[in-house]
This record gives C-alpha cells, structure tokens and sequence, in this order.
C-alpha cells in the first residue's frame, strides 16, 4: 500500500503495534488539530497501552504554561515556526512522561491571521517530533479547505512517527514534504531545563526558504542504535523543506 492511501487509523494502528511491542509511549501536543491527532490514535483499540494523552495548547500563551515553549520564540516569530513545533513536542514528551511525543501547529485557514508576525500562508504546517535521541521540525504545505489541512496535518504526523519506528517507508530522495527543517538539530530529548523541571530545547536556525535545496537533511546524524529512517513524508501537495497561522 502506497503510503498517501494509508488512513490515519492505518498509520494509528501500525505505530501502536511497534510502541507496544517496543514498551514505549506515546504523547501529543496539538495547536491547528485541535485534538484530532489524539482522536485518530484512540480510534485504535487497545490505544491505552501505548498512548499517554495529549494537551491542546490552542491558544498561545498556553503553548509556554503547559509545554515550556519559549516566550521569546512566541513573541518574535509567533507560533507557527519550527522551533515552536519542536519545543511543543519536548515539552508534550515531558510533562506526559512519554518515550514520543508529537506536535501539530500552523494556519488551518481559511485566512491567515494578521496578527501573527510570521506571515505564514493558509496550509503551512509545522510538525514536531521528540523522543529518544531526536527532536526534529518537518514543514508541509497542504492544499484544501480548513478541515482538510487538519486532517492532513494529524495523518502526516502519525507518518512522521510511523517512519522513526521503522514502521513506514520512508520515500527515498524525496525532499520538501516531511524533510527535517535545515539547521533543526537532533537531540537525545533529555536536555535539562532552566525552569525547575520543564525541558530547555534549543533549535538552530531556520534557513532561507529560497535557499533550501532538494534532499536537506538533519543537521545532526543519528547516534548509534538510532532508529532506522530519514523522516521523510509523502505528500500530495506543494511542499518546501522551510518556511514558516489558524494555529
């Protein structure tokens, strides 16, 4: 099966199967999805052995209260950017006491929102991924209407965990959809943190849109016993390795 005809509840049940055979966890934090990603992973029967829970930080101030997302990052560049993606996922996997945590925020449309100072078009989505020796941004850029983009953003973010568990092929030499944002560092995910108890992540710089060439990869390799996979996605739409509102 092609992985763009894979349902959300096929991906759901592929990525359950691998957590639990794996005894890992899973955690989500979502923005734009606003609990659709949680609802497709306990569509599967049985999800309590593998899935935690999830916190859906839709409005911004919340994304810093309940996932220690930096207050300076959510001032200067708003929340839909990939160092906001990542920090969500972080802080998803801490607070939720989980081995993966995934993270949804972008502009489901159907207008961008003047008040946020990336600027960022209807359909941009940032994904983030945190668990064991990884903490990553993907960007996508999805066409269709408001519920579309949010259906789609909860499917490629089980795709994107179903390609770190080795449970989904990822396509080989593709680029743009599901590439790790350039400059976006692997981490082991237990970095310690200047808040008492909340994780302190650090993400470098996000390049230049128009100078993002085909086959980025991750800034930083894989340590040994890493899962296997380069994170890349298959997507229908338009697509670009950066970039970077409704949440």
């Amino acid at each position: 099966m092609e992985q763009n005809d894979l349902t959300g509840e096929a991906v759901a049940q592929r990525v359950l199967d691998a957590l639990v055979a794996a005894g890992e966890t899973l955690a989500v934090a979502e923005s734009l999805t606003g609990g659709l990603l949680a609802a497709s992973v306990v569509s599967v029967p049985g999800a309590s052995r593998a899935f935690r829970g999830g916190v859906v930080a839709y409005a911004t101030d919340l994304k810093e209260r309940l996932l220690a997302v930096d207050p300076v990052a959510l001032e200067s560049t708003g929340p839909v950017d990939p160092t906001v993606a990542v920090q969500m996922a972080m802080g998803a996997r801490w607070r939720l006491d989980a081995t993966w945590a995934l993270s949804t925020t972008g502009v489901a449309g159907p207008d961008p929102q003047p008040s946020d100072p990336s600027g960022a078009a209807v359909g941009t989505v940032y994904l983030g991924i945190a668990g064991p020796r990884i903490g990553q941004a993907v960007m996508l850029r999805l066409e269709g209407d408001r519920e579309q983009i949010r259906a789609e953003a909860a499917r490629q973010a089980l795709l994107l965990l179903g390609v770190a568990l080795g449970v989904v092929d990822p396509i080989d030499g593709q680029a743009g959809p599901g590439s790790p944002v350039p400059g976006m560092p692997a981490t082991d995910g237990e970095q310690p943190g200047e808040r008492a108890g909340e994780p302190e992540v650090t993400a470098g710089a996000q390049a230049d849109a128009g100078g993002a060439e085909s086959g980025a990869e991750a800034a930083a390799p894989q340590e040994e016993g890493a899962r296997p996979g380069a994170l890349s996605l298959p997507q229908d739409g338009a697509a670009e390795p950066v970039g970077g509102p409704g949440r």
